[in-house]
């Protein structure tokens, strides 16, 4: 991280000014260069939170930099973090279990003109769902495909038979994905087969959970 280290730098700096007539002078050298080096965000730390002492202003500037870092690279793909995987995945398969009866094959796929992120995410999805004990896939659409009329950024499609299980899958991934999800009851469709359609640009959080905005 850019700033892991200023506060425990900073303070180091501070104690080192006690000793610094019994330090030799190539190490007085090396310490006159990590100062330098570190005031530009002492001043813009001391600036932005003047009511703060130097190490408490450090780190709230740190703080600022990871949000501002994240939000600046929210377009780029991120796998869900491992405490946020572990409970959807649970969820998951209590929704497996129940609905064993209809042997669910879900299967995700994206508009041929997605971002590459999306793509990655439909992947990571087939994926969790797979681990699950579902029959689960990623197909990349041969194709541009144009979303039906008023789909949401998340668009399903499924037999009305299925419309329990669905619900209760749309749950399960509730943490992992924030959108506006449309539905559609196919009767011709197989009854099991679910077809998970992401037509929206996602936006990925540090813990890898998706928003669509």
């Amino acid at each position: 991280m850019l700033l892991g280290g200023i506060v425990g730098a900073a303070l180091s700096l501070i104690a080192s000014e006690v000793y610094r007539s019994f330090i030799p002078s190539e190490e007085v050298r090396r310490l006159a260069s990590v100062e330098a080096k570190l005031e530009p965000f002492v001043e813009l730390a001391q600036t932005k939170f003047p009511q703060l002492e130097t190490e408490e202003a450090l780190a709230e500037l740190a703080r600022d930099i990871e949000i501002t870092r994240a939000l600046a690279t929210r377009d780029v793909f991120r796998p869900l973090n491992s405490n946020v995987r572990g409970p959807i995945l649970q969820s998951l398969r209590d929704v497996r279990q129940r609905h064993d009866a209809l042997a669910p094959d879900v299967e995700f796929t994206t508009s041929g003109s997605s971002a590459t992120r999306t793509k990655r995410l439909g992947q990571e999805l087939a994926e969790l769902l797979s681990e699950a004990g579902f029959k689960s896939s990623f197909k990349t659409p041969a194709f541009i495909s144009v979303p039906r009329r008023n789909a949401g950024p998340v668009d399903l499609q499924f037999h009305p038979d299925a419309a329990a299980l669905v619900q209760e899958l749309a749950q399960a991934l509730g943490p992992l994905i924030t959108a506006r999800a449309t539905a559609e009851q196919t009767p011709e469709a197989p009854v099991g087969l679910i077809r998970f359609r992401i037509h929206g640009e996602p936006e990925f959080n540090p813990d890898g959970t998706v928003v669509f905005r």
